[in-house]
């Protein structure tokens, strides 16, 4: 193919697709979900460190923290156990952080996408509801996550 025959054809192929319109609700859609997928890896990454920073934490004082809520807990952990404490999730809710009456387990909650939290599910060992998109950690694992997911692994 000679040069003009080649650059006619790019150029139809581009002046084509400019005019052709393009899909907008399923571009529309592509994005949301993006973004959806974008924000609960953060969310769950997020939950993992904070785990981490729990697991330190009762593993020098041989319980895990009692706190009422996610500032007290950042002001525990921080900076000896985590630089930076999350305190909200991708979404903009606020962590649930839980510890079962004996103070041998914990759970963290989040609200998730759709940014309530079902109370079932703010209950330490029980299991997860599986009735919303709440994503849930405990004690090193997720136990209900946005796929629907809601047992621990054995």
């Amino acid at each position: 193919m000679n040069r003009i025959a080649f650059r006619s054809v790019v150029f139809l192929l581009v002046a084509s697709s400019a005019v052709w319109p393009q899909p907008a609700a399923a571009s529309a859609g592509h994005k949301h979900a993006a973004a959806k997928a974008s924000n609960t890896k953060k969310t769950m990454d997020d939950m993992h460190a904070l785990s981490l920073a729990v697991e330190t934490y009762a593993i020098d004082h041989e319980k895990y923290p009692v706190v009422k809520d996610m500032k007290a807990l950042a002001r525990i952990l921080q900076p000896d156990y985590m630089k930076v404490v999350p305190l909200k999730d991708a979404w903009g809710t606020s962590f649930e952080f839980l510890v079962s009456p004996d103070l041998k387990n914990y759970r963290f909650v989040s609200a998730g996408p759709n940014r309530a939290i079902d109370p079932t599910n703010l209950i330490v060992e029980s299991k997860p509801s599986g009735k919303n998109d709440d994503i849930i950690f405990e004690e090193g694992f997720f136990v209900q996550e946005p796929t629907g997911k809601t047992e621990k692994p054995q």
